[in-house]
């Protein structure tokens, strides 16, 4: 069977904790996979009872192997208020019959209601004319206190039930009160409860005698603590029958037997005022059966005595016959324990199947996690639908940045091929200037040179007759002409002598028909002026002349 199936049952009581897991399959029947059973360390106390819960619930937890995670629980009749209460017949909607109900109970609850969980169940009898309404209250820190410590030992309370309620829907799953009007007393630690069952009909009360009062009475007449006084009813306790029976040798087991035959004498009292108010109130009939349950119903003789005081058949209740039980259970262990195991039994059975008496005291805190947790799967369908959108989105992010990288590292790539070229273009920009200056420097030296051969042609054409030219001499804008032989020896680096007649050369024709001398002379060194410098405004020729008459 699925995980999900298993449940674990605790039946929160106030001397201890009573744990089961069952798994219920497709037929709806509990089958029992482990049980186990724990008393508190210490006193329950209002002050102690979340820490008890949970150091307690814990123990027992770690040390059997429990692996259901959600719980249904049931508390003490002790921490809770029943009423009865009978109302006009009403055809109307369940709502309207909540708030009769809650009118009621306003009137019945000495809490403000807003300090108290409450809930309600019809109890169905054919024969009556007013309709019968069970209502439970219980103050909303015990509640709190007892699902925080069931929290704290990492389990979810998926449901409250009152241990009265929970012990009924065991007794009538296994037929009991069907054809007659049985009784059944759940004596505990510190409180009993009686359950009348007949038909349908249901009445409990509580009753504030029990294990705990038979251990107060031991440690008064004993003079013993009451953790003393718990051994020794657990070791000699049983119910004294009295009469002409004799007492025990022990003097000890004697003195117990008469205090628990005492305490048992006046819970016999409250049975009996209980089964008249049953009868008169709820028009039922005398019990004719008798069915004993919880821990302090073991005491030796305690059949017998009711048997005796209420002249009726007496017996242990057996929840277990409407329970399969795993093969791994020991059945001779159980067997010793079932009296106790009634309240777990009728918390199983509302896993599945529909109950007579369904009472819920889950607080407000844990509801809300419940729907939480119901509507989780459909969160988590939408999560998932969400994140599928996203994921697709997401991926088509992806692809789109991956086409837009690979984009990028073509582009990238152009870019460096560019930038290489762009650098290349730049310094061949850079050479073509280089070049074009240089060409243009070259190209103005060029132009110079020609104009220098049209200054020689307009020198020739001005030269005088039978002038042989020695020096040309600019003749400049800023220049002192006083100051020209000085600059024309300054630039020769000494004085030029008046040249020497040159040889009359026949082979050499002179202008204008006339011949002319040669005469030779050094080169002159020209050096480059260090005088004036500006515009050229002329120029001066030296020379000598030879004319042959």
């Amino acid at each position: 069977m699925a995980q999900s199936n298993r449940i674990l049952a605790l039946d929160i009581g106030s001397a201890g904790i009573k744990a089961a897991e069952f798994e219920i399959g497709s037929e709806s029947v509990p089958v029992l996979q482990s049980f186990a059973f724990a008393e508190y360390g210490d006193e329950l106390t209002e002050d102690t009872r979340e820490l008890l819960v949970a150091e307690t619930l814990g123990q027992l937890l770690r040390e059997n192997r429990f692996t259901a995670k959600d719980a249904l629980l049931s508390i003490s009749g002790q921490f809770t208020l029943t009423r009865f209460v009978k109302l006009p017949p009403v055809s109307e909607e369940e709502s309207r019959v909540r708030q009769i109900v809650e009118f009621e109970a306003r009137q019945n609850v000495p809490f403000p209601m807003e300090e108290v969980i409450w809930d309600y169940q019809l109890i169905a009898n054919p024969e009556a004319e007013e309709l019968e309404v069970m209502f439970v209250v219980v103050k909303n820190e015990i509640v709190e206190e007892i699902t925080r410590a069931v929290q704290a030992a990492g389990i979810f309370p998926v449901m409250v039930d009152v241990a009265p309620a929970a012990c009924y829907n065991a007794a009538r799953a296994n037929g009991i009160g069907e054809d007659e009007c049985a009784l059944v007393l759940d004596i505990g630690g510190r409180s009993t409860n009686l359950l009348f069952l007949e038909r349908k009909q249901f009445f409990t009360r509580t009753i504030p005698i029990a294990g705990i009062t038979i251990t107060q009475q031991v440690a008064k007449e004993l003079d013993v603590t009451l953790e003393e006084a718990e051994e020794i009813k657990r070791k000699h306790g049983f119910v004294g029958l009295g009469g002409a029976y004799e007492d025990p040798d022990s003097e000890v087991a004697a003195v117990v037997s008469k205090v628990v035959r005492n305490v048992m004498t006046r819970l016999h009292g409250e049975v009996n005022r209980s089964i008249g108010v049953y009868r008169s109130q709820q028009k039922g009939n005398r019990p004719s059966k008798l069915y004993l349950t919880g821990g302090t119903s073991i005491l030796g003789y305690t059949s017998e005595f009711f048997t005796e005081k209420l002249g009726v058949e007496t017996q242990y209740l057996n929840p277990f016959p409407i329970v399969r039980l795993s093969p791994n259970i020991d059945t001779d262990q159980l067997e010793g324990v079932a009296h106790i195991f009634s309240q777990v039994v009728g918390l199983a059975l509302r896993r599945r199947s529909a109950c007579p008496v369904e009472v819920n005291l889950v607080p407000e805190r844990i509801t809300r996690q419940i729907a939480l947790r119901q509507k989780k799967p459909y969160l988590i369908g939408c999560i998932l639908c969400v994140l599928m959108v996203l994921s697709g989105y997401l991926s088509a992010i992806i692809y789109k940045e991956k086409l837009f990288d690979q984009n990028l590292d073509q582009l990238k790539s152009q870019k460096d091929r560019l930038e290489a070229k762009q650098k290349s273009l730049i310094a061949a920009e850079r050479r073509s200037g280089t070049a074009q200056d240089e060409y243009e420097e070259l190209r103005q030296l060029v132009v110079k040179r020609e104009r220098w051969i049209d200054v020689m042609r307009e020198v020739e054409d001005l030269r005088p007759a039978n002038l042989w030219v020695v020096e040309v001499t600019p003749v400049l804008e800023t220049e002192d002409p006083t100051r020209r032989l000085d600059s024309r020896e300054r630039r020769s680096g000494r004085g030029m002598p008046a040249p020497a007649p040159m040889p009359f050369d026949p082979t050499m024709r002179g202008r204008g028909g006339l011949d002319q001398t040669t005469e030779t002379e050094e080169a002159i060194v020209i050096e480059p002026d260090e005088g004036p410098t500006g515009e050229i405004i002329g120029i001066t020729l030296r020379g000598h002349s030879l004319s042959i008459p």
